[in-house]
């Protein structure tokens, strides 16, 4: 489970005690959820069980990787138009999730083509004009018309009462590479501050669904 756009000291020190296994920070200026002017490095936990994944949209090379080694981010999230030559240089300094924005007519087959060996993982978000945040789910039943071959994440739009349509997504046949869901604005109360109650409560409803459905 990962919780993105958090910058909040105090909320991200609670993360691993929720069982929550990334944490999102947001490196694009023009979100409202913006990591670098409330965020100092110093006060993300550098806690082995929580990994953090910095979130970039058409940004440069360069601010990248700086933004690696000063926030000590382990993967990032490439959520605007980076072509599969500039994924693929980046994975040589750190792991890299392609995120996808979909809508009804998204080609899903030919983006898995396009950066089958571009990235290290796959994540779906709600299309739109803005590169994710919109509160709003896609049609996830666009991903299943073929088999996803490689890791995803699924976002966009997953609300504190979604567990089991997300365990039921996860139990098509085509999804059995869903890695992990991601969850922000709708367990927010403000931009980049969340009801932490609420995600204490989806992170339990959702790992006991999972572990009553899978390991019985």
């Amino acid at each position: 489970i990962k919780v993105c756009g958090m910058s909040l000291p105090g909320q991200l020190e609670a993360l691993p005690g929720l069982g929550v296994d990334m944490v999102g920070l947001i490196f694009y200026e023009r979100s409202p959820r913006y990591a670098i002017p409330l965020l100092n490095p110093l006060a993300i936990p550098q806690d082995s069980r929580l990994k953090r994944v910095g979130v970039f949209a058409d940004a440069g090379d360069a601010f990248i990787k700086d933004c690696c080694q000063k926030f000590s981010l382990q993967m990032v999230q490439l959520h605007g138009n980076e072509d599969p030559q500039f994924c693929r240089e980046l994975q040589e300094a750190v792991k890299v999730i392609k995120a996808f924005r979909v809508d009804d007519n998204t080609d899903i087959q030919k983006l898995q083509q396009l950066y089958k060996n571009s990235c290290d993982y796959f994540l779906f978000d709600t299309g739109g004009d803005k590169p994710g945040g919109s509160g709003k789910k896609f049609n996830w039943q666009v991903l299943l018309k073929q088999k996803i071959e490689r890791s995803f994440f699924l976002s966009g739009g997953i609300g504190p009462d979604d567990v089991d349509a997300v365990i039921d997504f996860a139990k098509h046949r085509n999804a059995t590479n869903l890695f992990a869901v991601d969850i922000n604005s709708r367990f927010e109360t403000g931009f980049a501050v969340k009801d932490m109650n609420a995600v204490k409560h989806f992170v339990d409803a959702l790992k006991l669904a999972w572990n009553e459905t899978y390991n019985q």
